[in-house]
């Protein structure tokens, strides 16, 4: 039975706006233009379509991530007030990120506080952090406390690296996504809802064998790093894949869904990328389910994900002088 929404919209409208968005992305032959240009010049002038600035990397990285909020903006306004909510969660994200590089800020020496003031993310969706004044005066984002805050900068003493304290900021940004999930309407939840399950599964699996590849981190110690949620691997799943003795001893023991990504005699150091674009192909394959418009609205979030990382990626490349089909193999879904 199909939930009944009280803000309704057009349908139609709503699959017009989104699969409009999606033909002028940087997807398929538009994005293979974008790899072939041979110069940062030409780059520069093929970046304006997609209304970015390639005067200089600051530049380019902040119309990049003006892109982003913008569009998620827009699907704010155009979708249901049911989902209007998680919308509003997805924009958080680089509050959250800008969490973390404050409290590196607050553990470093005085004289570096100006270097992590240059990197905090500057978008209308965050206000500013004062980094000269404690965490008891920065403006927190939805879901987080200054408790949370206060637990967060305990765990950057306990070790001599960061990864604890951003694995917690990112399990609560994902808690955060969860809660707001659970109300949207329920046609609009399920594909949400399965896309950051695989979504986490990959986050997971990529610090998993990381792990047993270069940093030999100690079991009790990435068992404080899982994220909660996985569509196929639970935090206790993944600590017994970690036990395995070795990197090849523990992708034959992935779950059949992900073992796709490591086919036998194919270049182990393109697995990342096999991964997501497989998280890639089940975003797009249930955001082209034309009978579901709420399908296109949940998924379509995670294709803006896939397409900003990979405008960055092209970016960089051509900056580097990679050629165009070694290019190719670093972006989802080409």
């Amino acid at each position: 039975m199909r939930t009944v929404d009280a803000s309704p919209v057009d349908e139609q409208y709503l699959l017009a706006r989104l699969h409009g968005m999606w033909s002028k992305a940087a997807q398929g032959e538009r994005l293979q233009k974008l790899v072939h240009s041979t110069t940062p010049e030409i780059l520069r002038e093929n970046l304006r379509e997609y209304h970015l600035d390639g005067q200089s990397r600051e530049a380019f990285y902040q119309s990049l991530l003006e892109r982003r909020q913008g569009q998620l903006r827009l699907l704010q306004r155009i979708s249901t007030i049911a989902t209007r909510g998680l919308y509003e969660a997805m924009l958080c994200r680089p509050w959250y990120e800008n969490m973390k590089t404050a409290l590196h800020a607050v553990v470093s020496p005085q004289e570096r506080r100006k270097e992590f003031a240059a990197i905090l993310l500057r978008t209308e969706d965050v206000p500013a952090l004062d980094l000269e004044r404690g965490p008891r005066a920065w403006p927190l984002p939805p879901g987080l406390t200054h408790h949370d805050l206060e637990r967060a900068q305990s765990m950057l003493h306990r070790h001599d690296d960061f990864l604890e304290a951003d694995t917690f900021l990112d399990k609560k940004y994902m808690s955060l996504l969860q809660q707001r999930a659970r109300k949207c309407p329920a046609e609009f939840r399920e594909a949400f809802e399965e896309l950051l399950a695989q979504h986490i599964d990959v986050l997971n699996i990529c610090s998993l064998l990381r792990n047993l590849r270069t940093y030999h981190l100690p079991a009790e110690r990435m068992e404080e790093l899982w994220l909660e949620g996985g569509e196929h691997l639970t935090p206790l799943h993944l600590s017994s894949l970690n036990a395995k003795q070795n990197f090849a001893e523990a992708i034959s023991a992935l779950p059949s869904h992900y073992r796709h990504a490591f086919p036998d005699g194919a270049d182990t150091a393109l697995w990342e990328e096999r991964l997501w674009n497989g998280v890639y192909a089940s975003a797009k394959r249930v955001f082209m389910d034309f009978t579901h418009p709420l399908y296109s609205l949940a998924t379509y979030p995670m294709l803006l994900r896939f397409e900003t990382l990979n405008l960055g990626r092209v970016f960089e490349g051509v900056h580097f002088a990679i050629p165009a089909e070694q290019m190719m193999t670093m972006l989802t879904g080409a």
